[in-house]
Order: C-alpha cells, then structure tokens, then sequence
C-alpha cells in the first residue's frame, strides 16, 4: 500500500510539472420562460486549448542592380520583413549594415506592429564609391551586406529577430592608354627631319582608363636608333579628372608616376639625338 501511494503522488507531480497549453474558456447559458412554475437556467462549459505563442520573424533582402562599376552609381535595396510567426509582433527595429533604411508606416526604420502573414518593405539607397572599386569590395568583388530585423512579440511571448544579405557584384575594370608624340626639338639641319646631331623629344601620355586607381606607372620604349634613348621621365600630371587631387607622385623625376587615379592622365618625356649611323641605316 505505501508503494502504491507513492506512485500515485509521483504520477500527480508529474502532472503538475508540465506545463498545459493555454485555454479559451467559454460557458454557454441557456434560459427560458415557463407557463407555470419556475425554470432554473441551465449551462455548460468548455475549454478549447490554443496553440503555444510562437513569434517568428525573416528577413528577405534585394538589390535593384546585379552588378556596378561606376563611382557614385546608386543601388537601392529592399529589406521586406514578414511576420512567419503565429502571434502579432510590435515595436519592430529594421537595421542595416550599410544603408538608412526608412519603411513606409513609420518614415523611418520602424515598423509599429506586424499581424501573423503580414510584411513591410523598408528601402535604402547606397552611392558605389572609389574606395569599393580600389579595394575590390573589401576583396570578395562585391558589394554586400546584412539587413536585421527585431520585435518583441504579443503578451510577453518573447522576442522575435531574423536577418537577410544580397549582393552586388562590382565591375573591376584595370585598364592604362598610351599615346606617343614626337618634335624636332633641336634641328639644326633641314628644317622638318631628323640630321646626324638633331634632337628628337618624345612625348608619352598615360591615362588611366579603368575604374580603379593604379600605382607604380612607368613607360619603357623598345626605340630603334642607333644611339641611346634617355630615362623616360620628367613625369607630371596632365589631366586632372575630378575628384582632383587623387593622382600623386612620391618623388619627382624618378621615371615612375606613383599613383594615378581613374580619368587623370601622367605626361612622360625622353630625349634622343640622332646619330650617323641612324642616317646611314635609313
């Protein structure tokens, strides 16, 4: 007998340990009206349990553009948060890690409540800059980031979050142009060629024709006089293409432009006198 009893109260704990799903409870009432006498009304109850709250969010992020490659160029992104929970979910923060997103119930990055199956798109717009392009997206050659979502859910629930990323790929495009000119800078015989003493100055512009900046920028000419042609330097900048002032040289006249930014263009120089053998070998 002791051994059932204590079975019984551990049976009884147990019972009291797991927590019962929360109930709606209703009590219907029936009442009428007699020809004679009194009639007592007459009711039922039931309890119908309800599903545990569970309050869920996610996070979908877009981007209006596959891919950029141009400084300034605009990609707008759409971060749509949607309720997958079962219960309402109030005073929800949008954030992203690149962009001010606003979302259209609150003008800014706030959604006041989310019912079950409902969702909000909140949009934000990035400006693609030089340094994205320099450093090749941080080097994985795009553009990428995470928007996050947070709320809490109805009735002390519990808080609900979700994030979502995209990516944009970047159009890297490393690209140099050389044009080549020359003058009979000294011409001391027939005016218009080149005599046995005669000074040709050549003249080499760089322009950087990519969209990403370039370092290190030297010219090297396979000449074919007879003779020796001169360094190729006296290096300056010729074209200053806005933003100005992103193409600099470390050290002046040393043959080699240290860094020339896209659209800017660096003007060589060399010289060669032409020798008899140039003239006998025409």
């Amino acid at each position: 007998m002791p051994r059932l009893l204590a079975l019984i109260l551990a049976l009884f704990s147990l019972a009291i340990a797991v927590p019962a799903n929360a109930a709606m409870d209703n009590t219907a009432t029936v009442t009428g009206t007699p020809r004679g006498g009194t009639l007592a009304p007459a009711s039922d109850s039931e309890s119908v349990d309800l599903e545990d709250r569970a309050p869920a969010l996610t996070v979908t992020k877009t981007a209006d553009k596959a891919s950029v490659g141009t400084v300034g160029e605009a990609i707008v992104y759409s971060v749509t948060v949607t309720n997958t929970g079962n219960t309402t979910i109030t005073g929800i923060t949008v954030t992203d890690t690149l962009v001010s997103l606003i979302c259209p119930t609150s003008g800014a990055d706030t959604i006041a409540s989310l019912a079950p199956g409902a969702g909000e798109t909140c949009t934000g717009t990035y400006n693609l800059t030089q340094a994205d392009l320099d450093s090749n997206g941080g080097g994985d050659g795009d553009i990428d980031n995470t928007a996050s979502a947070s709320g809490t859910g109805a009735g002390g629930s519990g808080p609900a979050s979700a994030n979502g990323s995209a990516a944009v790929a970047l159009n890297i495009v490393n690209e140099l142009s050389i044009a080549k000119s020359f003058v009979i800078s000294t011409d001391n015989g027939a005016p218009g060629v080149a005599d046995v003493g005669d000074v040709v100055t050549y003249t080499y512009v760089v322009t950087n024709t990519g969209n990403v900046t370039l370092a290190n920028i030297f010219v090297n000419d396979a000449h074919g006089g007879a003779g020796s042609l001169s360094a190729i330097a006296n290096e300056s900048l010729s074209n200053d293409a806005a933003p100005f002032g992103d193409s600099t040289d470390a050290v002046a006249n040393n043959a080699a432009w240290s860094v020339i930014a896209p659209g800017d263009s660096v003007t060589f120089t060399a010289t060669y006198t032409v020798t008899q053998t140039d003239v006998d070998n025409q």
